[in-house]
């Protein structure tokens, strides 16, 4: 499943990616009376051990979600932020009391994923019914939209792409040029080091005294 997520988001967004190593259950966010997590909690601590520099966070969970407002949520994202999780939970026929369908459930993660990682990219949901993007409050929504963007939610969505890739190669021509600066720092000290070291030589050839000559 992992692999199939990974392969799906290089597809849909072009974007190289990193399979971290699995997190505990997120106790933590129980809520014993709604006998569900609350994903608000565990964004917030997706944050609090996530790299900041490493762009996108995308946490696949089998617990199922909530929100204050909502009595339910397929998945949560900061909007034009970094991270992102989604509950395979009720993608499962098996939570509505239907046989296990494998194609089914990788239609609906496909879908929710990046619907999740496109709010990231500052997608905000659609009219659109047919949309990726458009809100879904129930499984149907989820099964009735496409797998894809629609029109403007897809020229919004690679001009924050690009923005995205101008932003890391400015980085990186920065931290390249920091490298650069500290490497000719490095060999401007060590020219004056030897400068330096030459001087003194000369100062003390010139105060030693004459050696002693035998006629």
């Amino acid at each position: 499943m992992v692999q199939m997520i990974t392969r799906h988001i290089r597809e849909m967004f072009g974007c190289d990616v990193d399979i971290h190593a699995p997190l505990p259950r997120p106790d933590y966010a129980y809520d014993a009376t709604k006998v569900q997590y609350s994903s608000t909690l565990i964004l917030r601590n997706l944050a609090a051990i996530s790299n900041s520099k490493a762009g996108k966070f995308l946490a696949i969970t089998e617990v199922d979600l909530f929100i204050p407002m909502l009595t339910f949520v397929f998945g949560q994202a900061q909007l034009a932020g970094r991270l992102a999780i989604v509950s395979l939970a009720r993608l499962r026929p098996e939570f509505y009391g239907l046989p296990a369908d494998k194609d089914v459930m990788v239609r609906r993660i496909r879908k929710e994923v990046a619907h999740e990682l496109g709010h990231t990219f500052g997608l905000v949901h659609c009219t659109d019914k047919s949309c990726l993007m458009s809100l879904s409050t129930e499984i149907m929504q989820v099964d009735l939209k496409s797998e894809n963007f629609c029109k403007n939610c897809w020229i919004l969505l690679e001009e924050n792409l690009e923005e995205m890739k101008r932003q890391s190669a400015a980085i990186s021509v920065q931290n390249n040029l920091h490298d650069g600066g500290r490497e000719r720092h490095r060999h401007t000290d060590q020219k004056d080091e030897d400068e330096q070291e030459m001087a003194q030589d000369a100062r003390r050839r010139a105060t030693s005294p004459s050696p002693n000559v035998d006629s």
